[in-house]
């Protein structure tokens, strides 16, 4: 559950491994209103040091209350550099397991759970997994074993803990990491955060908000928690809080579009902008006055105009040509506003199946999969993307028949 969570010794394949996992990185989690880790209340990334293979230190930290840990650690095999998932983690406190998860019992079923696991807003921010050694109260995950405080430690003042992580791979290689931990009373004044937005959202309720041109609608249990959301709309975008929260449900997102034209409608679709300069389009329902999409992504939306026909290119021939030593015949299609939603080919006036590589925006057809009558044939491809704006195109090739 680190970078990669296939493994091949899970289908009993062999490979080499005889390297520890690496413990790349620790945070610290002040989890209450009383918590104090270094005087602080607030997340910490704690410097680690490696003493030898598979072996890790921290200097002594100083905490108060309720505090979680967390590692992002990876596995490697012999000779290669993929970073694997590794296979169980633990924790002891003062020798005591006090946490423990592996991936035996992981279903698939559960894996939006995984977002609970992991400190999400940490690797929305900056792609880096932090596999924490506590659970969360809405965490159904089914990979943890004898959890104390859910794997919380509530530090006294006056005493001294040694927290023990043990990271293990799927042979059985293991790294651990020591983590001196003395409880001391916090000289900080403890006081409540202050929420500073005006839209409370109470988890277990249906909640609806209007902003601007632009209205939201979550479920019962869209999130895990009550939360504060902050909703703006601004120069035409919608703000939906920032997507660094899992959602454990789909919301609604719709859009006031009666200022537009019959026209401009036609051709307008709601974007998701976490790649600013690449609009990403997300599926829209049209109504007479309303668009509305469904999602579970947080962010900015906002209304985009697509009036730009699909490109299409044929590759490798042109026009009026022999290929008659072709196997495949390829085309290079793209769409740079709503996106390509479907295609149609045909062979003189045949429909043909063409296979498509999305990464590559390539179509292919295999010539094996219809025999062809004559040398002369007329291919056409007509392209739609998204909002209804189409391109064809047609070509002549000449191709003798291959018994």
């Amino acid at each position: 559950m680190s970078e990669n969570v296939i493994n091949p010794l899970l289908f009993g394949i062999k490979v080499a491994d005889t390297i520890s996992p690496r413990i790349r990185a620790l945070k610290l989690y002040a989890l209450s209103n009383e918590s104090r880790i270094n005087q602080k209340r607030k997340t910490f990334q704690v410097p680690i040091k490696k003493i030898s293979n598979g072996k890790y230190k921290t200097d002594r930290i100083s905490a108060n209350a309720d505090i979680g840990f967390a590692v992002d650690v990876y596995d490697n095999f012999n000779g290669a550099y993929n970073k694997n998932g590794i296979y169980s983690l633990e924790m002891l406190v003062n020798g005591k397991r006090w946490y423990y998860h592996d991936v035996e019992t992981f279903s698939f079923s559960e894996s939006k759970f995984l977002n609970l696991h992991i400190d999400y807003k940490h690797y929305k921010k900056y792609k880096r997994r932090y596999q924490k050694s506590y659970k969360e109260t809405a965490n159904k995950l089914s990979i943890y074993e004898d959890l104390i405080n859910n794997g919380k430690l509530n530090v006294k003042p006056g005493n001294n803990y040694m927290v023990t992580i043990i990271a293990k791979d799927y042979a059985g290689n293991k790294s651990t990491l020591n983590i001196p931990i003395v409880g001391k009373e916090s000289s900080a004044i403890f006081s409540k955060s202050i929420d500073s937005t005006n839209y409370k959202l109470i988890k277990n309720k249906f909640n609806k908000f209007k902003v601007g041109d632009f209205s939201v609608a979550f479920p019962k249990n869209t999130f895990y928690k009550d939360v504060y959301l902050d909703l703006a709309y601004t120069n035409g975008i919608a703000k939906v809080h920032t997507p660094t929260i899992p959602l454990d449900k789909s919301y609604t997102l719709t859009f006031d579009v009666s200022k537009y034209s019959e026209t401009e409608k036609q051709f307008l679709f709601i974007a998701n902008l976490e790649y600013p300069k690449y609009p990403r389009y997300q599926y829209t329902r049209k109504r007479d006055s309303t668009f509305f999409t469904t999602t579970k992504s947080l962010g900015n939306f906002k209304l985009v105009l697509d009036s730009i026909k699909p490109k299409i290119r044929l590759l490798y021939f042109k026009n009026n040509q022999w290929i008659s030593s072709f196997k495949t015949l390829k085309t290079k299609i793209s769409d740079n506003g709503s996106g390509i939603k479907n295609w149609r080919a045909t062979i003189d006036g045949e429909w043909i199946l063409m296979e498509y590589n999305h990464k590559k925006g390539i179509l292919t057809y295999n010539f094996n999969d219809k025999k062809l009558v004559g040398s002369k044939h007329i291919f056409k491809l007509v392209v739609s993307d998204n909002v209804g704006n189409t391109k064809e195109l047609s070509a002549t090739f000449y191709k003798k028949q291959v018994n």
